[in-house]
């Protein structure tokens, strides 16, 4: 476990960064905070985080902060952040975001921070030659905020081979949601983020949803993009601090989403199913700037043990040989199983029912790492799964809430890779439904 040392969080009065704000504290962690409160908000950063207005770019600012606070550590999320804007006024983003990044990282030079998180998009890659995408994709940005991120994330490759700084460049996908406990969220008036948008018109507060482009090589047309929920993103970046501590040489690039893609209509139709009615939607020319689909390939950041990245991110444990992972809270919502059925090294597939009078607890055994097992229909009744084999030495299952919408993925480390292992995954009673279940 990395010490807990003092983090200063640029733009931490925004909407990502307020949110690593209250995962720090959450944690443990010393936080103080810089914004110049352009479109962050004063309220957003919790009473008795020390706080200081001002500019990225005033280095004698920074170098009393860094005096101070006595900092070794950054979370960099200050910045400029709408596509179309970007395209009409670049040079707006390549003030905020690179110049002023560069101003930033001369004063981390100066005072020999040895840490930097930054907060990257996964707009550098433009638009990519394979989906999911992976880090090493050729990253070929098509708007001038993909490439003003870009060119921090060169500008901290050639400083760590220089100074002794080790960073990670966080690539997010679309960020959604607000801190489940209501202490922050999305405050931005007049937000582009199409979940914020779609909820505000589901409110009243908007007349009407956009839709921006319905001839992208998409199944419907519209734009598809990877939504990670906001608190995990910066769960994401407490872990990838920790990563950074405990190895101070190495540095860091890693996807944050989730690896499934929603198009446009297919998160207004979730919407209209939760509020029981149909939003109006206009149908709008694409924007500049704007992708097909970008989905993650979120591998890395798992496989770097910095996050099991879901929309519950919880790692239950070693699965070995006559080994149970799981406890009363880690659950998934599938309902009571009435039939505890196994699956053996040659079985096709694995069924059970749904009984509020049954125990909950479905074991599975003569897994091999990697097995893949997926549901083939949701219905009331029951869940068929079918099982693949893949190589890889983490059993993951991955769901997703048909009532919140949400994708969640848990996690058991180290599945033995011997075949017929066994490993033993209990799960606890929880309201019935989700569409899909892989383990991978």
């Amino acid at each position: 476990m990395a010490d807990k040392v003092p983090v200063l969080v640029t733009g931490g009065a925004g909407y990502i960064g307020s949110h690593a704000v209250l995962a720090l504290l959450d944690t443990g962690w010393p936080v103080a905070v810089i914004d110049n409160l352009v479109t962050g908000f004063r309220f957003a950063v919790p009473e008795g985080v020390p706080f200081y207005e001002g500019d990225i770019a005033d280095e004698a600012l920074l170098a009393r902060i860094f005096a101070e606070q006595k900092i070794p550590a950054i979370m960099h999320f200050s910045g400029s952040v709408v596509v179309p804007e970007s395209v009409d006024n670049p040079l707006k983003y390549y003030l905020n975001n690179t110049a002023k990044a560069r101003a930033l990282l001369a004063s981390v030079v100066d005072a020999s921070v040895p840490h930097v998180i930054f907060s990257s998009t996964a707009a550098t890659y433009g638009i990519p030659e394979e989906s999911p995408v992976r880090e090493d994709t050729p990253r070929r940005p098509i708007n001038p905020y993909g490439t003003s991120k870009l060119m921090t994330e060169l500008m901290l490759a050639d400083i760590a081979a220089a100074h002794a700084v080790n960073y990670c460049a966080l690539r997010y996908f679309n960020v959604a949601g607000a801190d489940p406990q209501g202490r922050t969220g999305q405050s931005t008036a007049g937000a582009t983020h199409l979940i914020k948008v779609a909820v505000e018109a589901a409110l009243g507060k908007r007349d009407s949803v956009s839709a921006f482009g319905a001839d992208y090589d998409t199944p419907d047309g519209t734009g598809v993009r990877d939504y990670i929920h906001v608190s995990d993103l910066a769960a994401a970046h407490v872990l990838a601090l920790e990563a950074l501590i405990a190895a101070p040489q190495p540095s860091l690039t890693m996807n944050c989403g989730y690896g499934r893609g929603f198009s446009v209509l297919e998160v207004l139709d979730a919407v209209d199913r939760v509020i029981n009615r149909t939003l109006v939607r206009n149908m709008e020319v694409r924007r500049p700037g704007d992708p097909d689909a970008l989905i993650s390939d979120n591998s890395r950041i798992g496989s770097n043990g910095v996050l099991d990245i879901g929309g519950t991110a919880v790692a239950i444990g070693t699965v070995g040989s006559g080994s149970t992972g799981g406890t009363s809270g880690n659950s998934l919502d599938i309902g009571t199983a009435t039939v505890s059925q196994t699956l053996s090294a040659s079985a096709g597939n694995i069924t059970f029912h749904d009984n509020a009078e049954a125990t909950g607890n479905v074991v599975i055994t003569g897994m091999s790492a990697g097995d893949t097992m997926m549901v083939t229909n949701a219905v009331a009744t029951d869940y068929n799964f079918q099982r693949d084999f893949q190589d890889t030495d983490d059993l993951v299952i991955t769901y997703t809430d048909l009532g919140t919408g949400a994708t969640n993925r848990i996690v058991l480390d180290e599945v033995l890779p011997t075949t017929g292992a066994v490993g033993s995954l209990a799960l606890a009673t929880a309201p019935m439904g989700f569409e899909f279940m892989t383990f991978a």
